[in-house]
């Protein structure tokens, strides 16, 4: 049996794939946002991570709590987003309200990014399930 060229058996592959488009894309789309909700996790850590430290210098020093939280962009493919704002703290009472504001969000980003990788392990598996079941 002679061998078949590449093109055409890229393309008897493609044609199993076709009726579950819509799945596929809907795969590519929640690996998109579970990587991007990767993405915005770091910074908002680091960002609780120097808000501390600089509480912590704060309090050593005066005895009162000052933070300047830095302004966060997000510049990726030409895009720039501002996450946050320039912010100073001044008090502990502040300082809570921000830091529970930041870990809820942090919660949020969480929960957004396991039920997309649920949908993204759903979908694909659900294709690669249908095409194999098709082809035997």
């Amino acid at each position: 049996m002679p061998a078949m060229p590449k093109k055409r058996q890229y393309l008897r592959i493609a044609a199993y794939l076709r009726p579950y488009k819509a799945r596929i894309f809907g795969g590519i789309f929640s690996t998109i946002i579970m990587g991007f909700s990767d993405a915005m996790l770091a910074p908002i850590v680091g960002l609780i991570v120097d808000g501390l430290s600089q509480a912590s210098a704060s309090l050593a020093n005066s005895g009162t709590v000052q933070v300047i939280i830095r302004r966060i962009n997000v510049d990726r493919f030409g895009f720039d987003v501002t996450i946050l704002e320039p912010l100073t703290i001044e008090s502990v009472e502040q300082a809570k309200t921000v830091l529970l504001g930041i870990g809820a969000f942090i919660v949020v980003l969480v929960i957004i990014k396991v039920v997309f990788v649920y949908a993204k392990e759903y979908l694909l598996a659900s294709v690669i399930q249908k095409v194999v079941k098709n082809i035997r």
